[in-house]
């Protein structure tokens, strides 16, 4: 009887055991800290920018598609859902999403809303180019309020359109003279050089910087190069006289 009472008992105890965690086993989150981060780079960095576009004839302000791939080349990696997966990776890479990649974007409108999406990691962007698709002097103002939150900003590429100079269309940087410019980036200007004391003017003003369109051919090229440089010139000259 006692036998048998042992082997009745037996299951019971086995299903104790195996409730219990086997505490052997890793997670992700077990891996160090730096092995982590590289791991996030692979699935989050893109080969060259980031570029953020919206879907084919829809003309709202939400972003419908994020890029990585440059044109004629798809060989990355690419795993956004990996910030869902938990908080606390989330937390960890999110900062490098937004902070390590160049994020490049048609023009301001599409700019503009893709800050006001992703409000919450406005402040870890470091790096942006500004294209001069569907770009007034209303949208470069209300992107230019909207990233006031990026405090760790270190280069913003806008696009000159020289050409709107000459004739042109007028959808870039170029539309604005260089007085509506420099109200336009004072707010964000004076912003950054408040946070970043005791930093040079300098530094802070070489945070903004215009390049021309790049499809003309030489002379035409240097030509629109040079007129996008004295403009950004002038620009920041306007703008250092109001940074304390």
């Amino acid at each position: 009887m006692k036998e048998m009472k042992r082997k009745a008992q037996e299951p019971a105890s086995s299903s104790k055991m195996a409730a219990q965690p086997d505490k052997t086993k890793t997670s992700f989150l077990n891996v160090p800290a730096e092995l982590r981060n590289e791991i996030y780079r692979i699935c989050l960095l893109a080969p060259e920018v980031m570029a953020v576009t919206r879907q084919p004839r829809q003309w709202k302000l939400r972003i419908c598609q994020i890029s990585t791939f440059p044109r004629h080349r798809q060989d990355k990696l690419y795993a956004p859902g990996l910030l869902r997966s938990c908080k606390q990776i989330s937390h960890e890479a999110i900062s490098i999403l937004y902070g390590e990649n160049v994020l490049d974007f048609e023009g301001t409108r599409v700019a503009h809303a893709f800050l006001l999406q992703v409000a919450h990691a406005v402040k870890h962007i470091r790096y942006m180019i500004i294209g001069s698709v569907n770009s007034s002097k209303t949208s470069f103002a209300r992107f230019f309020v909207a990233l006031k939150g990026a405090v760790r900003l270190r280069k913003l590429t806008l696009d000159f359109d020289v050409d709107y100079l000459h004739g042109g269309s007028g959808l870039g940087m170029g539309l604005c003279t260089v007085v509506e410019a420099a109200k336009v980036l004072g707010p964000l200007m004076r912003l950054l050089s408040k946070q970043r004391k005791p930093t040079k003017k300098k530094e802070v003003l070489d945070i903004v910087h215009w390049v021309a369109d790049q499809w003309y051919f030489e002379p035409e090229q240097q030509q629109y190069n040079e007129e996008a440089a004295d403009y950004e010139a002038r620009v920041k000259a306007l703008l250092e006289k109001t940074l304390k």
